[in-house]
């Protein structure tokens, strides 16, 4: 199975229930999450992860997301523009020399679907 769904699996294996999922924080575009997992018992289990994972399993188990007024409150401040030319910056030229693309372009156009087994790209 896929992660997401084995992390299910293993939480109602275990007679848990995942409560639900709060984004809480951002900082420096990276964005933090807590599962809040309900034990057999009653007692809530707060785990840190990685919020993709959070939504994913949250969505996977019907779980209730919450997002912190303060997080919605910086992301509105966040200039994508320039977010994204960041995250473009190590691949320009400067760092990678066209002919080192151009190599990088043909090789990947080559690869076939066998190269990636059962997960076809």
């Amino acid at each position: 199975p896929m992660t997401h769904d084995l992390m299910k699996t293993l939480v109602e294996r275990c007679g848990a229930k995942i409560d639900r999922v709060e984004v809480h924080d951002v900082r420096n575009n990276t964005f933090f999450a807590m599962i809040y997992l309900r034990q057999p018992c009653g007692e809530i289990l707060a785990i840190d992860a990685r919020p993709s994972d959070a939504l994913a399993l949250a969505l996977r188990t019907r779980a209730v997301i919450r997002v912190a007024k303060k997080v919605i409150d910086k992301v509105r401040r966040i200039d994508l523009r320039r977010a994204d030319a960041r995250m473009r910056a190590p691949m320009d030229e400067e760092h990678f020399p066209e002919p080192e693309i151009e190599c990088c372009r043909e090789l990947l156009e080559r690869l076939g679907d066998h190269v990636f087994g059962k997960w076809k790209m």
